[in-house]
């Protein structure tokens, strides 16, 4: 499973790791990226470890790009159903990055 972290249009991971420090990876589809890490299991929780995680990834990509967080506890199946939405959702995706550029 992946647990995916956000949304940009461009990236620069420079070391940055994810829940369990789990390495970071990416995932292209028409100019837009999906940030995510491998499990192959994670409970996710509401707690402290957990959400200070994802909220140091989200930190992490705000500082070099324009980025649109995905909620805490976001997981799907593979990278390829990330790469699913983000092919359908594609045009909305890149509006709101538009919007959000530069804040």
């Amino acid at each position: 499973m992946i647990y995916v972290y956000a949304i940009t249009d461009r990236v620069d991971l420079d070391g940055a790791s994810g829940l369990e420090d789990a390495p970071l990876e990416l995932v292209e589809q028409g100019g837009i990226v999906g940030v995510f890490s491998t499990h192959d299991q994670l409970e996710v929780k509401s707690e402290p470890d957990q959400l200070w995680g994802h909220e140091g990834v989200i930190d992490h990509l705000l500082e070099r790009a324009a980025v649109l967080p995905l909620r805490f506890g976001t997981v799907l199946r593979d990278s390829e159903a990330l790469r699913k939405v983000l092919d359908e959702d594609g045009a909305r995706f890149r509006l709101l990055l538009s919007r959000v550029r530069g804040c």
